[in-house]
């Protein structure tokens, strides 16, 4: 054979496993990946800090985005919206980061007509005891409730606190820990539930990983934990049921945990308003997801009671939400396989079905994910990794598209974790306050 096909061999051979390094996941892919992380985190940390945050994803079709109104606030560029007939009419939250002038953290309140009404800016400050606050640039808010009186708590990917701010911005209270993915108003309107990483303490190898993992119910008013909840008392309490076991490996004499064994990643206490339609349930309990399980399940917080379960009906799912017809809708990343999926599950019976498959609007993220079923049926959906939020109606037409644009990368947006719909009445004021002080 001569030189020359040796190199032509050669070359084809390197090509055809670099496609299959890409396709396949094989080695070194876990080490290419690694690499090209540190590279953007480099660059993230030697910019504006905006590198972590850019997702890329081009529309086929861009015609008919026009950006926000951007009101009173300054943006380098606002998101950029495109409607159709059958949006419902209300106030549309975005949690995420945004083109201010540096970029920054934010949930952005956007009117009926897509003007920008309101925006709540995001930050930490380092609290005595707590964990070590990091810079916007390495931390990522998720995880928001949005109260009548216009104040707002919240948590971060990566930070080290619970916070909850006044419509004006203001710092109300101050938890600090790990919280972390979800924050949500529990039954009695008195309390917001979410979840806590080794309450902020380095871990110890020492010690149970489901020992270091907890639900938190913090008061409101002043920020106080009244319950918390580990994982292993769930265990402890379920010894029939032994759903959160899979990624424990045993040993002779003793056992280890998989890295990132449960990834809990939502908490929805069922809504009194809801309860009648839920008969095996009551008001208060726990629809909780995790997603390296692929595990949806109803905890009673009471008596730790795992009520009702369901493993591998999606993949690597988030937000599970209860609905007013007595059934559940999961959010299904589909992790590495395809598009997302809204699926609902009737808990009675188990009988499932796909509400939305984003492959019709090319609709994927592997991770993070929030979705909202609105009064008339349509859903709200936000899709992290792509930086949109669409809002499909019942027959799958698309009527209201975002795209949270950067302006300086076009083809790239910046990440949202979260839209949420609000009825225009939500709010205890019809006027936002200014906020100049």
């Amino acid at each position: 054979m001569s030189r020359y096909a040796l190199i032509y061999l050669g070359v084809l051979v390197c090509l055809a496993y670099g496609y299959a390094i890409g396709r396949h996941e094989v080695f070194p892919h876990a080490w290419i990946e690694t690499v090209r992380s540190e590279i953007r985190y480099l660059r993230n940390d030697l910019s504006d800090g905006v590198e972590r945050f850019l997702v890329p994803y081009t529309p086929s079709d861009a015609s008919g985005f026009a950006p926000a109104a951007p009101g009173r606030y300054a943006f380098g560029s606002t998101p950029a919206i495109r409607t159709g007939d059958g949006a419902v009419a209300g106030y549309r939250a975005l949690m995420g980061s945004f083109d201010f002038n540096p970029p920054g953290h934010a949930i952005v309140l956007l009117d009926a007509g897509n003007a920008v009404r309101h925006v709540w800016r995001l930050q930490e400050e380092v609290a005595d005891g707590g964990p070590e606050v990091r810079p916007d640039a390495n931390k990522f808010p998720h995880g928001m409730e949005i109260l009548p009186d216009g104040s707002v708590v919240f948590a971060y990917d990566g930070g080290a606190s619970l916070q909850r701010f006044d419509v004006c911005g203001t710092r109300m209270w101050r938890l600090p820990g790990r919280f972390h993915h979800s924050v949500t108003l529990d039954a009695d309107r008195r309390h917001v539930w979410t979840l806590l990483d080794a309450e902020g303490s380095e871990p110890d190898p020492s010690i149970d990983v489901a020992s270091r993992r907890f639900l938190v119910r913090v008061a409101l008013d002043d920020g106080e934990i009244e319950r918390r909840i580990s994982l292993r008392q769930i265990m402890d309490a379920n010894p029939g049921i032994d759903i959160l076991g899979l990624h424990q490996t045993d040993l002779e004499e003793r056992y280890e945990w998989r890295g990132d064994a449960f990834h809990e990643n939502d908490i929805d206490p069922l809504p009194r308003e809801l309860a009648d339609a839920f008969p095996r349930f009551e008001a208060g309990d726990l629809l909780l997801s995790m997603r390296s399980l692929d595990l949806v399940f109803v905890l009673d917080p009471d008596d730790l009671a795992v009520k009702w379960w369901r493993i591998g009906q999606v993949r690597r799912q988030h937000d599970p939400d209860w609905q007013p017809d007595g059934s559940i809708t999961i959010y299904d990343n589909d992790m590495h396989r395809g598009p997302l999926r809204i699926v609902r599950i009737e808990p009675e019976n188990y009988r499932a079905s796909v509400l939305y498959e984003g492959r019709r609007h090319g609709a994927q993220t592997w991770f993070r994910g929030r979705h909202q079923r609105l009064p008339n049926g349509n859903l709200l959906i936000t899709v992290p990794q792509q930086g949109r939020v669409l809002e499909v109606a019942p027959d799958g037409a698309l009527v209201f598209e975002l795209l949270n644009r950067y302006r300086p990368q076009p083809g790239r947006n910046l990440l949202v974790s979260e839209a949420r719909w609000l009825p225009l009445d939500y709010f205890d004021f019809e006027e936002f306050p200014s906020c100049e002080s």
